[in-house]
């Protein structure tokens, strides 16, 4: 067996994300699929925090196995970056991305770290994005497959008609190649609600968990 430069490999964060789940959320795939979710939750909290949106709606479907969170808050910048890329893509596909780097935007947040969303993007079948802003009504597109990660044609489609209401929505599908069978348990998804529903007075979580 040899051992040269060549074996030295390097793969892709999607890859690794699907590959390696249990290093970003955890090897029990039912709980790295809540903690995804919970990811996603927690962006749009820390909006509310802020001092934007008064609600979050939660849609899980089962049969289709899609997750939908949306929220009132300011929506995810979009826009073209000095590296070039769309933050909105940029958001949500690159690690160590966002808005929570530093303190010019957020004061304080649950998540800091920048990697939760590009998480949930790479180890989803689908993943949709959908920002409604003061100055327009954006949406984007990604496929994933578990070799490759979230993949989209960088096309954002733009309505440029201002929005009186603002905020994200992500709809996505968990890959049943990185979770299998495995599924967000919907009494786990109840108490994290109702748990930061103590912590944030003010702000109306709501749950439609197989039109439950």
């Amino acid at each position: 067996m040899t051992y040269k430069a060549d074996s030295i490999k390097t793969i892709s964060f999607g890859e690794a994300a699907n590959a390696r789940i249990g290093m970003y959320l955890s090897a029990d795939t039912d709980e790295a699929i809540f903690l995804g979710y919970r990811e996603i939750v927690c962006n749009s909290n820390d909006e509310h925090a802020m001092g934007y949106g008064n609600k979050i709606i939660t849609v899980i479907d089962s049969k289709k196995r899609t997750i939908s969170v949306e929220d009132e808050g300011r929506g995810i910048p979009v826009g073209i970056r000095k590296d070039g890329s769309n933050s909105l893509i940029a958001a949500l596909t690159i690690p160590h991305t966002g808005a929570k780097l530093d303190s010019d935007t957020y004061a304080g947040a649950i998540g800091t770290n920048g990697i939760g969303s590009s998480i949930v993007a790479h180890t989803a079948s689908w993943l949709d994005a959908e920002v409604k802003a003061y100055n327009g009504h954006y949406k984007v597109h990604f496929e994933g497959t578990a070799k490759a990660g979230a993949t989209t044609d960088g096309v954002v489609t733009i309505t440029e008609t201002p929005q009186k209401k603002t905020g994200t929505k992500i709809t996505y599908s968990p890959n049943p190649e990185t979770y299998k069978d495995s599924w967000i348990n919907k009494e786990q998804v109840i108490e994290f609600l109702t748990q930061m529903s103590y912590f944030n007075p003010g702000l109306t979580y709501i749950l439609d968990f197989d039109g439950d």
